[in-house]
């Protein structure tokens, strides 16, 4: 299946929420981190070229439409306690991208 913008979009804010994530983390709470990153890198240059195909305006009305659906991730980011419901909500949305997209091979 060929990647849409709707899962571009979603690919793009989730690493960098999982990014930021990361910076708020402990040390000893990367790998899982760093675990759904890997699982989202052989999307990334394609999501990026499709993403970058369409205007802003697009790009923010599909973060908006995801905001509610990242917001565990987002107060993970604010309180780091919370990491293991943000991990949870970041994999739920990973499985639901692989889903519509297809298993892209590793590099």
């Amino acid at each position: 299946m060929a990647m849409d913008y709707a899962n571009a979009c979603k690919i793009v804010i989730m690493k960098s929420k999982l990014y930021a994530l990361r910076d708020a983390a402990a040390p000893s709470q990367y790998p899982p981190i760093d675990a759904q990153l890997v699982r989202l890198d052989p999307y990334t240059q394609a999501a990026n070229a499709l993403v970058m195909q369409y205007s802003d305006q697009q790009f923010a009305a599909a973060a908006k439409a995801l905001q509610a659906q990242i917001k565990p991730i987002t107060d993970a980011i604010a309180n780091i306690t919370q990491i293991n419901t943000a991990l949870t909500t970041a994999a739920q949305i990973i499985n639901d991208i692989v889903a519509a997209v297809g298993v892209v091979a590793s590099m």
